[in-house]
């Protein structure tokens, strides 16, 4: 038995229980879907808990014998970007879907809470656009960048204030590095 926990798009973690039998089932059945195979190379930034690095890195490469591709000990956008230039060449699309949160009323998160979260997200989102920007910066060819922000960057959200300001700022990043980046043919959007 293993639990994993995800929020997934609403904000609010849940634990998911499952067998042995569920994780190597999802580890194979997702990677069959997009046709994995021993050629394939997958990148695992994120820790082997993470429900990415678990299911998905470690289970879906292992059934498949795909490489991992490991590129730090902790996410760093320079060495995560490294690794997978290594492998595949220039990048020329970046996707930020970084997120992090637990509910919690506004009173009660901590200054460590309040971090742990805008730091995985807004910090995560702008440090991996710059790493990826000064790449295709340097090379004039364009790109572009598309970061996944959730509703409540709106709207707002009782319980979640740390997760709905770090992507609000996400929100407000996008549009500003737009304007920002556009001359460098880099296009920013979110959704």
């Amino acid at each position: 038995i293993n639990i994993q926990y995800t929020s997934g798009t609403t904000g609010y973690p849940k634990g998911a229980t499952l067998t042995h039998r569920n994780i190597l089932n999802n580890g194979y059945l997702t990677t069959e879907l997009i046709k994995f195979t021993e050629h394939d190379r997958l990148c695992i930034p994120v820790p082997f808990y993470h429900c990415f690095g678990c299911v998905l890195g470690t289970l879906a490469c292992a059934v498949h014998g795909a490489a991992m591709i490991v590129p730090a000990e902790y996410f760093q956008a320079q060495a995560t970007l490294d690794a997978i230039e290594k492998e595949l060449g220039p990048i020329r699309v970046l996707v930020n879907n970084a997120a992090g949160n637990f509910p919690s009323p506004a009173e009660q998160i901590s200054p460590n809470g309040w971090r742990s979260v805008t730091q995985i997200v807004l910090d995560g989102t702008f440090f991996c656009s710059r790493e990826f920007a000064q790449r295709r910066i340097a090379t004039k060819d364009g790109g572009s960048i598309l970061n996944i922000v959730a509703t409540y960057a709106w709207t707002g959200m009782a319980g979640v204030v740390h997760s709905a300001s770090a992507k609000a700022g996400v929100l407000a990043m996008t549009r500003s590095l737009a304007v920002e980046w556009a001359r460098f043919d880099l296009r920013v959007n979110a959704i």
